[in-house]
């Protein structure tokens, strides 16, 4: 795994942003951001990834007293979620929402609806079939949307949501306290439920599938790998040890992604893991120190989208067949000479 690119986050009222979570569309990567700490301030970069090698910034929009905790993009919409001063917005009854925005040719608007939701910030969302769907932190809930009318369809009290993700008719939601819970995503019945690992409060955490398979993401205690069907624990990976120059409590497993049977861990301050699965278990392939804290990763093609704690987005990619050269053996080039390369002729 090579480090490719890397776009600078946003400044807003002299703070550098943080940030949160990818969602990717084509061409198009939407970056979301929050600050640090107990002040709210937020945006959603696009940035052209059609060479992710050279990413281009194409549009930025700032969210002055809102924070951005993730974004999720279906069928020409962008679905944010976050959390909004009620110092700033005193019409606001709790800080946490969720917004649609139609987009424009994959770009921003200004058209979009946003609906308020219990609780202190919005972690999640995602979207299917004609609903969308959120959780909120804190003294929150799960949150069942229709897409014509914007309208809280269903609103089911879960404490500590922290993520929530579907899978056929299936809607998903992890939280740090209770663990998985299992919905019917039409009717919104519970059918499941199974304790995880109780989590540090209000950390960032996401879930996915693979197979039959869920992956939770669960902080000190690495990445859960669970049977969806029973709630049996598959396997677990535990978060990395002893990397040279970092305190092992800035290492967590904040975030996981898959992309065919590749799976990748936002390891925190240790920062990008790749996992393969093979053989119905997960062995590592890689890992790229990030240079900070990396919260959340997602993977298209052989490029890894990481977002960072300490601003900003990083690309990775993935690389098979490397050939390392020993040139111990080889004068060192002072600079006093040209070397010059013709066409069709190697030089080593």
């Amino acid at each position: 795994v090579v480090l490719v690119a890397e776009v600078t986050p946003p400044v807003y009222a002299g703070r550098t942003l943080k940030a949160t979570h990818v969602a990717i569309n084509g061409d198009y990567a939407y970056v979301s951001y929050n600050t640090e700490g107990e002040a709210y301030g937020g945006a959603v970069d696009v940035i052209n990834i059609s060479n992710p090698n050279i990413p281009q910034l194409v549009v930025q929009a700032i969210f002055p007293n809102t924070d951005v905790s993730a974004v999720s993009y279906e069928n020409g919409k962008l679905y944010i979620a976050g959390a909004a001063s009620v110092d700033a917005f005193p019409n606001l009854s709790s800080p946490g929402f969720v917004s649609a925005m139609t987009l424009n040719n994959g770009l921003l608007t200004t058209n979009y609806v946003q609906t308020q939701l219990t609780g202190n910030v919005a972690t999640s969302v995602t979207s299917v079939g004609n609903k969308y769907y959120a959780v909120s932190g804190g003294a929150g809930d799960l949150v069942a949307i229709d897409k014509n009318t914007n309208q809280i369809q269903a609103a089911i009290p879960v404490a500590d949501l922290r993520a929530v993700a579907q899978s056929s008719n299936k809607i998903v939601v992890l939280s740090g306290t209770s663990g998985i819970k299992v919905y019917d995503a039409n009717s919104m019945a519970p059918q499941s439920s199974f304790a995880t690992s109780v989590d540090v409060p209000g950390a960032k955490r996401t879930i996915d599938f693979l197979g039959n398979n869920l992956l939770v993401s669960e902080g000190y205690a690495g990445l859960g790998v669970y049977n969806l069907s029973n709630g049996s624990k598959v396997q677990t990976i535990a978060v990395p040890t002893n990397v040279a120059g970092v305190d092992n409590a800035d290492i967590t497993t904040n975030a996981v992604s898959v992309n065919n049977q590749n799976v990748f861990l936002a390891n925190g301050g240790a920062g990008l893991y790749i996992y393969k699965n093979e053989n119905q278990a997960l062995n590592l392939v890689g890992s790229i120190a990030m240079n900070g804290s990396c919260n959340y990763t997602m993977s298209k093609g052989d490029y890894i989208f990481a977002a960072m704690g300490n601003g900003g987005l990083k690309i990775a990619k993935m690389v098979t067949n490397t050939q390392t050269l020993n040139c111990s053996q080889f004068p060192t080039y002072n600079g006093s000479v040209w070397l010059n390369v013709n066409s069709n002729e190697t030089k080593e």
